[in-house]
């Protein structure tokens, strides 16, 4: 499943995909931003993972700056 959310960054896409662990008796929710392919989330509802989204991209950009900064990238 795929849903729209805005962020500091702009909109961006949200994708979620559910899984079974356990023999089938618990759900697992990974979920990504599509436009930015390092920021990944696995939590035990939807709403858990939406929720670590924002944290992992702002994570991410923290990342690229400072390396930007010195000159890493």
């Amino acid at each position: 499943m795929e849903l729209k959310f805005k962020t500091d960054v702009g909109e961006l896409t949200a994708v979620l995909l559910s899984d079974t662990i356990d023999g089938g008796s618990k759900t697992v929710w990974t979920a990504w931003i599509k436009e930015y392919a390092g920021v990944i989330t696995q939590a035990d509802s939807i709403q858990e993972a939406l929720e670590e989204l924002p944290r992992a991209l702002d994570l991410m950009l923290e990342v690229q700056i400072d390396a930007l900064m010195n000159g890493d990238i």
